[in-house]
């Protein structure tokens, strides 16, 4: 009899192992070798964990990013999917209160800056993280944004103020609100930024006897003209010692010419025959790509156009007047955003890649493009598009309507980045 308790006894906990072993999710015990793929994603992204044991039934297994939730989509024993939350930051994932060793996911977001006007009429500056949006000016005096950086968990935002006497004045303010003015006098402005390591830049304008380009590292200024002739500094980028600035200098013509600044050392890109001007600056490797316009010699249209190294690549026929107003480079592939008139001078949306031409807006409403980004395969591109009379801040990924809440007034998107 003993015997056969002994066998009855020894069969219950072998089906007590048995079941814990299927029924289980991830444990220390039961869960080796934990990868994931990609190591680095966006919000909104699909992550893949590899392991073993995993419960076949989704709603059993519970994943965490940091301390939030993320929910599985897809699971089998050797292999769960799952959406990364838009409340996730990086952190280390976490299985059903189980945290593996080298498990840290590193988590990025979406950054928007534009502005949006008050029911009082006034412009206030705003950024978007994701889909939720953050005032940054009192709505008091008129402001506009220009550029975003994102650097730890300071974001940064650059544009201009008007002061007491309603002139414009450079600024840059942070998602705790505190701004910075970087030149008090009337009349100037910030249009770009750039953070390299600790060090912040801005390029802009200043005007004393006539505008002039300038940029200020942190809060200190160089200018780039003397003011002899209107100059305008539009995009700044920092490669290794070098700061690159790009924008205008009109000449004894009243011609515009457009030209960068290397380390202050001025590089003319047009013939100061025909106007032209450049709004956007990338460094890729040895190469210096600006992006632009030109006017061509026929009948003074603008010509959207890329120079290299100094040397011009027409990206539209000038037909119709067209414009570039930022570009990046990703790998091997040239991105330039702005916009193009139709015949019946509707402004629409336009990106170029690899000279390729892909219009955004549909040509029937108003819409520029301002800024771009690439995160994968993916091609998000910020602006406006006018609807019923009023333009609204708008986000396009892959050509497609995508989400940014616009408000309920006129309202503008201007640059984008992404970042952790």
């Amino acid at each position: 009899m003993k015997s056969v308790v002994n066998i009855f006894m020894s069969v219950l906990l072998f089906l007590f192992v048995f079941s814990c072993k299927n029924n289980d999710p991830v444990s220390p015990q039961n869960s080796t070798q934990i990868t994931f793929s990609p190591a680095s994603v966006l919000v909104g992204d699909t992550l893949t964990i590899s392991g073993k044991n995993f419960n076949v039934d989704k709603s059993k297994d519970t994943v965490k990013i940091g301390n939030i939730s993320a929910t599985v989509i897809n699971a089998s024993a050797t292999e769960l999917k799952l959406i990364v939350p838009l409340s996730a930051s990086s952190g280390k994932l976490t299985f059903n209160n189980y945290t593996p060793p080298s498990t840290d996911l590193i988590v990025n977001h979406i950054y928007v800056s534009g502005s949006e006007y008050n029911n009082s009429g006034i412009n206030v500056i705003k950024y978007w993280k994701d889909t939720t949006a953050h005032f940054l000016t009192d709505g008091i005096s008129t402001a506009s944004s220009s550029s975003i950086v994102v650097s730890g968990n300071k974001v940064y935002v650059s544009g201009s103020q008007n002061n007491s006497s309603s002139s414009a004045v450079a600024k840059y303010w942070t998602n705790d609100k505190s701004e910075v003015i970087l030149d008090a006098n009337d009349y100037s402005y910030s249009n770009s930024m750039y953070i390299s390591g600790t060090d912040l830049y801005n390029a802009g304008t200043i005007y004393t006897t006539n505008y002039v380009a300038a940029y200020w590292k942190n809060q200190t200024m160089v200018k780039l003209t003397d003011g002899t002739y209107y100059g305008n500094a539009a995009s700044i980028v920092v490669s290794g010692n070098d700061i690159y600035v790009c924008g205008f200098e009109k000449n004894s013509g009243n011609i515009s010419v457009a030209k960068y600044w290397k380390n202050g050392n001025a590089m003319n890109l047009s013939d100061g025959v025909i106007s032209a001007t450049a709004n956007s600056i990338f460094i890729s490797g040895s190469d210096v790509y600006v992006g632009g316009y030109q006017y061509n010699g026929s009948d003074g249209k603008a010509v959207a156009t890329i120079w290299k190294n100094g040397v011009p690549t027409k990206l539209s026929d000038g037909l119709h007047n067209a414009y570039v107003k930022n570009i990046i480079i990703v790998g091997s592939d040239i991105y330039a955003i702005g916009l193009q008139y139709t015949d019946s001078f509707i402004s629409i949306a336009t990106l170029w890649k690899n000279g390729v031409e892909i219009k955004l807006g549909d040509g029937v409403n108003n819409s520029s493009a301002s800024s771009v980004a690439v995160w994968g395969k993916n091609i998000y591109v910020v602006g406006n598009e006018k609807k019923n009379s009023t333009f609204y801040a708008k986000m396009w990924k892959n050509g497609a309507d995508f989400y940014l809440p616009k408000g309920i007034n006129s309202s503008d998107a201007t640059s984008i980045m992404i970042a952790p």
